[in-house]
């Protein structure tokens, strides 16, 4: 039966031993938290700035919530200028349950950022609720 090896313990058992990174191993769990009234007047194809994750951070995921339901076919995407659904696909957000942000290597678990990054919710089908509130964080690890 052979053994196999991780990344990082690959590293740690080579001869000489390996340096593992912080965002590998100890590094510490930050989390960007945002809150977000919506004005008066949203629109189809707003961008919200909601918060700003710091370059050589490792993206570990995060989670939004709604205040109040938003429409039936009232979506939202978050990610980057340039890469709207960078961490999450446009997805209806009609619902009081938490949404999950980057929870599949294609959605960027995982990821280690080259640049700062400023996240961005963009309202992609139909206006979101005036007055409501989003609440959530991005996760990430650092030294």
């Amino acid at each position: 039966m052979a053994t196999i090896y991780s990344d990082q313990m690959t590293k740690v058992v080579a001869t000489p031993p390996g340096m593992v990174s912080s965002g590998e191993f100890g590094g510490r769990l930050r989390h960007a938290v945002f809150t977000l009234t919506i004005p008066v007047g949203p629109n189809i194809g707003d961008v919200a700035q909601l918060c700003e994750i710091p370059a050589g951070a490792r993206i570990m995921g995060g989670k939004f919530v709604w205040g109040t339901a938003q429409g039936a076919t009232a979506t939202m995407a978050l990610g980057i200028t340039g890469t709207t659904g960078k961490y999450r696909a446009a997805a209806i957000t009609n619902v009081l349950t938490e949404e999950i942000v980057a929870m599949t290597i294609a959605l960027s678990y995982g990821t280690v950022l080259a640049a700062r990054e400023v996240i961005l919710a963009t309202n992609a089908a139909a206006a979101w609720t005036v007055a409501t509130v989003l609440r959530g964080h991005m996760s990430y690890l650092v030294d």
